[in-house]
């Protein structure tokens, strides 16, 4: 062990143990929280670790955000809330106008939540591609077996994927 309060520290073999003397890996926190503290410009303190908000659920929390501090929790589940205290499903994302966004590039997008202008639910994709609305096979399947497509210029088709005039 070396404890240099003006240099590097460090502990060279060995697990360690914080309110444990028997740790079972490398480093084991027990009945505690990990705290970062970013002082000076853009202070900042996050805190994780696994207590009983729901039943031993682990959790990042934005400190400097007391009345909502979640960020991230898991619950004994495996359900995932982003913004909320517990998942309400498998996931949960909560905030004001919050949306999902699957993306491949600037260009090769999809978004789902809610609009930001309106309130309204929206769905939305990328301006110079077509939606397709179809089966997969399998959850590896590569390839759509298209229902319905919308195309880039809101023309419709159902049970096709030639669409040439605008669903009324």
């Amino acid at each position: 062990i070396r404890l240099n309060a003006d240099g590097d520290s460090y502990f060279i073999g060995g697990d360690v143990g914080i309110g444990t003397t028997s740790p079972s890996d490398s480093l084991e926190l027990k009945d505690g929280e990990l705290r970062f503290n970013r002082t000076g410009t853009n202070a900042h303190q996050y805190r994780m670790g696994c207590v009983n908000l729901g039943t031993g659920d682990f959790y990042i929390q934005d400190m400097d955000a007391p009345a909502d501090p979640n960020r991230f929790v898991i619950n004994n589940s495996g359900s995932v809330a982003m913004g909320a205290d517990q998942p309400l499903q498998q996931l949960h994302i909560k905030g004001t106008d919050p949306q999902l966004l699957i993306e491949e590039s600037s260009t090769e997008f999809v978004r789902l939540g809610v609009e930001a202008t309106g309130g309204d639910m929206c769905l939305g994709w990328d301006d110079s591609d077509d939606m397709h609305f179809g089966l997969f096979s399998s959850t590896t399947d590569a390839t759509i077996d298209s229902k319905m497509v919308i195309n880039s210029s809101g023309n419709v088709g159902i049970g096709t994927t030639t669409v040439n005039t605008k669903f009324i």
